[in-house]
């Protein structure tokens, strides 16, 4: 008897030790990981962005507004858990006394939480006002993303519109300093 609970605790050990996980080191990058260049939804890449292209891509690379999508996800399950019945309870016991004169005794019982009727309307509100919230702040947040990176967009395609005209503006000056250089070795004007 004595070696048979020795055999099965050393089994339960060894089934207890065999679920445990291993410590494995992952190292830290050694440079910085740059996003991927900006795709269109089907999967073609995209050489040049319009202002609804910037606004989407900012919005799919932005891990708190992801986040935030994900704690929308979260509030709009603990909304419909709010709603749900509260899960019974059932218990059972045995009683096996030793002292002689009393005999053996069971017990099931069942019960159910009753202070949910009570509060299951304000539980509710209280729900649909946090996924609200969250919902609005998400639409809030996802607004300022987009105004800023339009604000980007709209600054940077004045100044892609400034160098292009910058370069226009120093091609001419060339022109005529060419011009010039020639006229004056022909001795067309003077210095």
């Amino acid at each position: 008897m004595r070696t048979e609970r020795r055999s099965l605790l050393l089994l339960i050990s060894a089934l207890l030790l065999a679920g445990c996980v291993g410590y494995q080191p992952r190292p830290l990058p050694t440079g910085p990981r740059w996003a991927a260049a900006p795709v269109a939804a089907d999967g073609r890449p995209l050489h040049t962005l319009d202002l609804a292209q910037a606004s989407q891509l900012a919005l799919r690379g932005n891990p708190d507004y992801r986040a935030a999508l994900l704690q929308a996800r979260i509030s709009a399950l603990d909304l419909r858990a709010a709603g749900l019945l509260p899960d019974p309870q059932l218990s059972a016991s045995a009683d096996h006394p030793t002292t002689p004169g009393y005999s053996q005794a069971w017990s099931l019982g069942f019960s159910e939480d009753l202070a949910w009727l009570l509060t299951r309307g304000a539980t509710l509100d209280a729900a649909r006002a946090d996924h609200a919230a969250r919902v609005l702040q998400i639409a809030w947040q996802g607004w300022l993303l987009s105004q800023r990176t339009a604000g980007d967009y709209i600054d940077l395609w004045s100044a892609q519109q400034s160098v292009t005209l910058l370069r226009r503006q120093v091609r001419d000056a060339r022109q005529r300093e060419a011009a010039y250089s020639r006229a004056l070795q022909r001795r067309d004007v003077t210095l």
